[in-house]
């Protein structure tokens, strides 16, 4: 098969496809040149590949050439002008090898000098390919493309990356796809299937590179606006990285999300009765608002139409502010040179934003009839994404019929995570408690003032003793009011796990990742 190029937006992509084995030798050459993210963050000393700077970006680490790992970074990953003396530290037939399929080309009013025409690091155990940031030079594009590829070692990918559920499935679809990474990890690791679907050519172009460079044939990139690039297929787990920038333009596809940002969130989420399975699950990272007489969850469940009643929404924020513009202005930056960001004030304004949120949202859709759930944390500062999958089973679990009766016998205790603040002031002549404060950073940032016998409560759960018998306990010694009866207390206790407070054997919170 000849090599061919795509030509897209307003300037034609680099990448060639080429022969399986052409894919095949370059995996290889990277493979043995050691071209890994353990060895690329150990070099330049980071811990993750997710907090890569190149040297333009001030890096002091790892700016020597002295190896062939110097040379691919320098080359793949710093975007740097390299001569032909420098390229002699990579072993021979490299340098063609990645010439072959476009990823390096000589300047040509310098021959003897290379350069980069992508990106192209190693994350997740695979190899990615994006678009560079700066022009052989060290200029900064003026002109990028409409679907620019937008990189996958930001931080916001990362963090992305790390929510994605490991537990297997028959049928995954990436939408919003950029490189295909959501795809390509799920077909590497426990997708019999996966789809990588993106409204930009040049990013479904770069997403199929990615695809042959890892040699995954059970990975499909396809190009199309959203659900229309698979038609009526229907998946197990649908995962997403939307743009959510307030744009109406959308001058880039990867950053702008419409009048308000969260015009392509609630097209993913008004498809999902339609394509995603009963029992199946959806996952994504983005940034919403809450509004005056409309939170962000009631919104979810508004773009789910009559469908709403077989979903469970559960919201983990990974930064929430009351301070909306601030907030998204530090979102935008995170993203790079490509998030700019015009004034808000006045679309914060019109819309009545009362607070941002930023984090994971994942809706699940009950494979039955039954109650569902609906509920939100903010994750301590501390905790990974190994929360998400306990929030989400708690959550579905306690929203579940005779689930009360399950609590009656389970034996509650007392995270190692709380705190109780009692504050004393200064009553009949002494110092007397009048405010209890619930405090925890694992696993969401949970505050509580309580009552006098909320904190007694809470103080009982040992682990030894029953919810049963704990209300037995507390009515005996009259702490709790005679209307309160079990049902109601385990109503609390689930507020309290929850939160974080405390926890049972069951659902046992997750160790720090």
């Amino acid at each position: 098969m000849p090599a061919s190029r795509m030509s897209t937006g307003t300037q034609s992509s680099p990448l060639l496809i080429g022969p399986a084995d052409q894919f095949s030798a370059l995996r290889q050459a990277l493979d043995r040149l050691g071209y890994t993210e353990s060895a690329i963050c150990q070099r330049v000393g980071i811990d993750s590949i997710f907090e890569f700077r190149t040297i333009r970006e001030d890096r002091k680490t790892g700016v020597e050439l002295n190896d062939a790992l110097d040379t691919l970074i320098r080359l793949l990953m710093d975007e740097e002008v390299l001569s032909d003396v420098e390229l002699r530290l990579l072993p021979p037939g490299t340098l063609e090898q990645m010439e072959q399929l476009g990823v390096v080309e000589r300047i040509g009013s310098q021959p003897v000098k290379w350069y980069a025409t992508v990106v192209l690091y190693p994350v997740a155990g695979l190899y990615v390919a994006s678009d560079r940031t700066f022009l052989p030079g060290g200029t900064e594009p003026r002109d990028l493309p409409t679907d620019a590829v937008y990189a996958a070692i930001t931080g916001n990918t990362g963090r992305f990356v790390s929510f994605l559920p490991q537990d297997p499935c028959e049928d995954l679809l990436d939408l919003c796809a950029g490189t295909g990474v959501g795809a390509l990890i799920a077909g590497a690791r426990f997708a019999k299937r996966a789809w990588a679907a993106d409204l930009g050519q040049r990013c479904a172009h770069f997403a199929e590179f990615n695809r042959l460079l890892n040699g995954l044939d059970n990975v499909t990139s396809v190009q199309g606006d959203l659900y229309e690039a698979v038609g009526d297929r229907a998946f197990d787990r649908i995962v997403a990285h939307p743009p959510y920038v307030p744009n109406q333009d959308r001058s880039l596809l990867f950053r702008d999300g419409g009048e308000d940002g969260e015009q392509i969130l609630a097209r993913i989420i008004q498809g999902l009765p339609k394509h995603l399975r009963p029992g199946g699950s959806f996952y994504c990272i983005t940034a919403a608002t809450d509004r005056e007489g409309e939170t962000f969850e009631q919104r979810i469940r508004r773009w789910l139409g009559e469908s709403e009643s077989e979903f469970d929404v559960l919201l983990v924020a990974i930064e929430y502010q009351r301070k909306p513009e601030a907030f998204l202005e530090a979102v935008v930056s995170a993203k790079g040179r490509f998030g700019e960001l015009g004034p808000t004030s006045q679309l914060f304004r019109k819309l009545k934003v009362t607070g941002s949120f930023y984090g994971a949202v994942v809706l699940q859709r009950a494979e039955s009839q039954r109650a569902v759930a609906t509920a939100r944390g903010v994750k301590g500062r501390t905790a990974g994404p190994e929360i998400l999958e306990w929030f989400r089973k708690w959550e579905t679990a306690a929203a579940g019929a005779g689930f009360r009766a399950f609590l009656y016998n389970a034996r509650p205790r007392m995270s190692k995570h709380l705190k109780l603040v009692v504050t004393h002031s200064l009553q009949e002549g002494g110092l007397l408690p009048s405010e209890f404060l619930l405090r925890s950073g694992y696993p969401f940032q949970s505050e509580a003032k309580i009552e006098p016998w909320v904190a007694a409560l809470v103080g009982s759960c040992n682990g030894e003793f029953s919810t049963r018998e704990i209300y037995q306990e507390l009515k005996r010694q009259e702490v709790i009011s005679p209307q309160l009866g079990e049902d109601g207390l385990a109503g609390v206790l689930c507020l309290l796990i929850s939160a974080g407070f405390l926890d049972v054997p069951e659902f046992a919170l997750p160790e720090r990742s």
